[in-house]
């Protein structure tokens, strides 16, 4: 199952050269938490990773990192 968290703004699509993703949805899947957990060594703290994902609606909006796979159109 997936969960829309936002939309991909004009602004953020024009920055990181996705302009013909503009206004497509960003969605959260189920599997979320479990890819958060494979990661938990990178976390300095508990604290740390529970703020992430406390926060992951407000991370999403606001990227310091974009990755897109082509092969995977995602």
């Amino acid at each position: 199952m997936k969960k829309v968290i936002d939309v991909l703004s004009e602004k953020i699509a024009k920055e990181k050269g996705l302009e013909k993703h503009a206004g497509k949805k960003i969605v959260q899947y189920d599997g979320l938490l479990e890819h958060i957990a494979k990661h938990e060594r990178e976390y300095i703290s508990i604290e740390s990773c529970e703020c992430t994902i406390n926060n992951i609606s407000t991370i999403i909006k606001n990227p310091d990192y974009i990755y897109y796979n082509n092969e995977k159109k995602a």
